[in-house]
């Protein structure tokens, strides 16, 4: 059995580890063992040092780590060293010195921060000193005062004051001082825990009762406490407490100004409101949508796919009206704002040349490539922890310039179809790569052969075309007109997927399209579901454009169970909360002045699309500061 363990949790903490390690080598002798707890950091860590022994874990968090190193250490004393700061030089000295000629349960060390960032300095001159907060790594435990007390794994912040209430240390009388600063804490360590969790970053919170008077009869306030305490700090700001027991659930202390994620309790002007960031396992993160479009589809498909597997939050810098009134219903969507903050597990930007937000937190960031190479020129992102390529077609065009690629196809989502039209196709007129010419020389020669046909385009642009082509506004969703119609009609020069080729092959209806790379990825076979022309007008023959005349019918199957799963590998196991709620009964209105709004307590701004209840729209409609839009 070693006379003194040293536990260092470490997560993620270099390169601030080798100056500790550096620090305690000197200092290292045979009744002395080191546990350094890898807790799941990215890259294993690997050690040097003989002297050191290392545990790597699944990431458990701060608590899980240091409970670990407890169980795996053999030490008649234990201390705790976070992973980024430091101690004295005669630190293991001092303490080996202290358990050889003292007995004590608990040994508090003077400490202070290092230089730079918030400066704290807590000098002992006594035993008769004590330590105001509660921190296990300024303190050297006896193992058998520890005993089978271990720290909440289930607190991702604030594991050090639950520790202490339950074993009591902040008012043990049988301890002993060193004097001298043992320990340095390090406070410019960008974002570590304690910061994060301050800035409302983490699920642990910091609620804050108050009460002028605790009374018997509150009783109702242990179970309520108690459940807090759980995963949360709490505090109970009171003048005269009279129930004893809610010492072991919180820190209670008079009242006075304290920050706070949550208020509870009696109304009062001493707690201060940290904001809360907004948070989701999903943020979709598009800065513009437009009217129509593949990556538009994508979002949409993406999230009735996922919705009930995950929360989503759709978040953007301008969108198309229509989009957002197809995607409301079903999952939270919000423009972004400067002045929050948003985290999430996973982020999924949409645009390869969209920058992400100053002011969005993650876990991973998967970049979407929707696009191939020759549509393309800018730089290519390169601090992406996934790159999804919607086709091997797009990943090839590329060759190899994106990080940790993965290629999953564009999911869809079936939705009713009524017959409609003969021929349809849905494209961007506005770029050269999309086939205009093309378009007109095969209604031309349709005109030509007498073959009759009637052309539905949906697209923001018109172009002169033959007769019988007729063209419309885009629609979100144009499953109808492609179930009615006997050809899906795409001609471009290059595609990355081509949502309106699977969505075709998907309800049956045969596709007359360019020989492009990725057909054969989305279910594409010649003469079985279509047809293809080459990609030069002068090679197209009468016998090319007569061929349309025998429509195929064929079986088509889209492996959208694959795709999901592909997704939920990236995205990870986390269910989702499914706590938001789309209120049918309500209305979207947009705003078309500014205006004070009393039932919301706030300014609304020209432009702004927000839910409120019928009866209401109605009156403030007829005040001629809205319009509805359902």
């Amino acid at each position: 059995m070693k006379k003194f363990s040293i536990i260092i949790p470490f997560y993620n903490a270099e390169p601030y580890i080798n100056e500790l390690l550096e620090c305690l080598k000197p200092q290292i002798t045979d009744e002395v063992e080191v546990i350094l707890i890898d807790d799941g950091s990215n890259e294993p860590f690997k050690s040097e040092y003989p002297w050191l022994k290392v545990i790597r874990q699944d990431n458990k968090g701060l608590a899980g780590a240091r409970n670990t190193g407890i169980e795996n250490s053999s030490g008649e004393y234990i201390a705790f060293i976070d992973a980024d700061d430091l101690v004295a030089t005669d630190y293991i000295k001092q303490i080996i010195n202290k358990i050889d000629t003292e007995h004590f349960n608990i040994c508090e060390v003077s400490w202070k921060s290092l230089p730079g960032g918030v400066k704290h300095d807590y000098k002992l001159n006594s035993v008769n000193d004590c330590l105001g907060n509660p921190s296990a790594c300024t303190r050297v435990f006896k193992r058998s005062y520890i005993g089978d007390i271990r720290f909440n794994e289930l607190k991702r912040a604030t594991e050090d004051e639950d520790f202490s209430r339950r074993l009591g240390y902040m008012k043990i009388k049988d301890k002993s001082v060193i004097t001298d600063y043992m320990y340095f804490y390090r406070t410019t360590t960008p974002n570590s825990l304690s910061k994060r969790y301050l800035a409302g970053e983490l699920d642990v919170k910091r609620i804050v009762y108050y009460f002028r008077e605790v009374t018997p009869d509150m009783s109702y306030l242990i179970d309520e406490i108690k459940k807090a305490d759980e995963t949360n700090e709490v505090f109970l700001l009171t003048h005269n407490n009279q129930i004893p027991e809610l010492k072991r659930w919180c820190q209670i202390l008079p009242p006075l100004n304290i920050n706070a994620h949550e208020a509870r309790g009696e109304k009062t002007n001493l707690i201060n409101i940290i904001p809360t960031p907004i948070r989701s396992q999903v943020i979709i993160w598009t800065k513009y949508t437009l009217a129509i479009g593949g990556i538009e589809t994508f979002i949409y498909n993406f999230c009735m796919q996922m919705k009930d597997k995950k929360d989503i939050i759709v978040l953007y810098e301008t969108m198309d009206l229509k989009q957002i009134m197809r995607l409301i219903p079903h999952v939270k969507i919000e423009k972004i704002d400067p002045s929050k903050k948003y985290i999430c597990d996973t982020l999924i930007i949409n645009r390869v040349l969209d920058s992400i937000p100053e002011n969005v937190s993650y876990q991973q960031s998967v970049q979407m490539v929707h696009t191939c190479r020759e549509a393309y020129d800018g730089k290519v992102p390169d601090d992406r922890d996934y790159t999804v390529f919607v086709s091997e077609a797009a990943r090839k065009s590329f060759a190899g310039v994106f990080p940790n690629e993965r290629i999953i196809h564009n999911i869809t989502y079936p939705s009713a179809a009524n017959k409609a039209l003969t021929l349809v196709s849905a494209t961007r007129l506005g770029t050269s790569e999309k086939g205009q010419k093309r378009m007109y020389k095969l209604a031309e020669m349709l005109n030509k052969l007498n073959i009759p046909y009637t052309w539905i385009i949906f697209s923001d642009r018109t172009m002169n075309m033959p007769d019988n082509v007729l063209f419309m506004k885009p629609k979100l969703d144009i499953k109808p007109y492609i179930k009615a119609a006997d050809y899906l009609v795409q001609l471009s020069d290059t595609e990355a997927y081509c949502y309106s080729i699977a969505e075709a092959l998907e309800v049956g209806t045969a596709v007359i399209a360019t020989p492009l790379p990725v057909l054969s990825e989305v279910g594409f076979k010649v003469s079985y579901n279509g047809y293809t022309l080459p990609f030069d007008v002068k090679e197209w023959t009468d016998d090319h454009i007569k061929q349309f005349v025998h429509i195929p019918q064929f079986e088509h199957e889209h492996d959208n169970d694959k795709i999901i799963k592909q997704w939920t590998e990236i995205l990870g196991d986390a269910k989702p909360k499914n706590d938001y709620n789309f209120d049918k009964s309500n209305v979207f209105v947009e705003v078309k002045q500014d205006y004070t709004d009393l039932g919301f307590q706030k300014l609304l701004k020209k432009g702004t699309i927000i839910s409120m209840s019928l009866e209401r729209a109605l009156i403030v409609k007829n005040a001629g500061y809205i319009e509805i839009l359902n």
